[in-house]
């Protein structure tokens, strides 16, 4: 390693050729260090991109908080009122459920009621329509739900005694 790539010149000592090896291996460390302390800096952010993955990372805290907070609630619940909340739980997520997949207004019968009535008029009577309509469907099915699960303790009670 100490003879090649000098030219003419090179060192003929042995204290001479360690310290060409000893400054090799320093440079090259002080090359590689100087070039990964640039990568670094170069992939560091700008206060507004902190300021961002902080906000982030503070929205999802909170929402962790928000969950235990439940849980925890949940777990302190008195046995009948945990029935009811979960009952509760289940049919908004019914109802959500069957909203998503509900098809949008038809704006025919939308853009004639606008001309008549007005927007907040069609939009009240629009609303409150589909809510009714909704809440009744929904109050069928999970009524229809409930009385099947009865049915199905009912029945194995009846194979437990």
């Amino acid at each position: 390693m100490t003879g090649v790539g000098y030219g003419d010149a090179y060192p003929i000592t042995t204290g001479g050729r360690v310290a060409i090896v000893l400054g090799a291996v320093f440079g090259g460390l002080a090359f590689i260090s100087l070039m990964t302390s640039e990568f670094l800096d170069s992939l560091k952010g700008t206060k507004q991109e902190h300021a961002v993955l902080s906000a982030m990372d503070s929205l999802k805290w909170e929402r962790t908080v928000r969950a235990f907070a439940a849980a925890w609630g949940l777990h302190n619940s008195k046995p009948n009122q945990r029935n009811k909340l979960s009952r509760r739980v289940t049919k908004a997520a019914h109802q959500f459920k069957r909203c998503r997949k509900r098809p949008p207004m038809h704006a025919g019968k939308a853009s004639h009621a606008l001309q008549i009535n007005g927007l907040p008029d069609l939009v009240s009577n629009q609303v409150e329509s589909w809510r009714v309509s909704r809440q009744v469907e929904s109050n069928a099915v999970l009524d229809s739900l409930e009385h099947q699960v009865h049915k199905l303790e009912n029945s194995l009670q009846a194979l437990l005694h």
